[in-house]
């Protein structure tokens, strides 16, 4: 097993300093800016092709991103952007969370559910099961947590101010509604509708 310390200068102006072994990088791996500020830094366990961590920096220091088997984590004039995590070193994160420059989250999504935010506020929300592409259900709030709708499966409500506007009901996940009903913003029904006919009411009485 041959060992080998070695500075390399590459044509576009970037120096690389590390141990090797057999040809593989071993321990910390370091690259620097032609003026001698950071640019990278790895860390190799036993001469493996991959790093076990990896650090990029910013021409004045602050860091871009991080990565470890753990995670990754990305960095934006030395605010916090996005965060990953993984599970034992996976290629794909079991949970990510994007953030704004203030350092609200914008989203967060892990593989039951995905939830979106706008000025800290909660904008979205959709809930997986066992990791399936499309929600089971979701739900979309007002800027003052008021539902606006809910949707699964089974059925969508749509609501105005906090009040019921609309409810649909769903058989078995079929794309049409089986029956709609509407609502005045005093709870009373403006109309019913089914496949078998449709009821239309006025100041709650019926009228067709």
């Amino acid at each position: 097993m041959k060992k080998l310390l070695f500075i390399l200068i590459l044509s576009f102006n970037l120096i690389i300093y590390g141990d090797t072994i057999n040809g593989n990088f071993n321990g910390e791996q370091i690259i620097y800016y032609e003026n001698g500020k950071l640019l990278h830094k790895g860390n190799f366990n036993q001469g493996k092709d991959h790093a076990e961590s990896t650090t990029s920096y910013y021409g004045d220091g602050k860091i871009i991103d991080k990565e470890t088997k753990d995670g990754i984590v990305r960095y934006e004039n030395g605010k916090l952007l996005h965060k990953g995590d993984f599970n034992q070193g996976k290629d794909h994160a079991k949970s990510t969370t994007s953030y704004y420059g203030d350092g609200k989250i914008i989203d967060k999504e892990t593989k039951d559910s995905i939830v979106r935010y706008e000025n800290g506020k909660l904008l979205h929300k959709g809930d997986f099961n066992q990791g399936k592409d499309h929600a089971e259900s979701t739900t979309s709030y007002y800027g003052d947590g008021k539902i606006i709708d809910k949707e699964t499966k089974d059925g969508i409500v749509r609501y105005e101010s906090g009040k019921l506007l609309y409810k649909g009901d769903f058989n078995q996940g079929k794309d049409h509604a089986e029956s709609t009903t509407s609502y005045y913003g005093d709870g009373k029904v403006i109309d019913k509708e089914k496949k078998e006919g449709a009821l239309r009411y006025e100041s709650g009485k019926l009228k067709h």
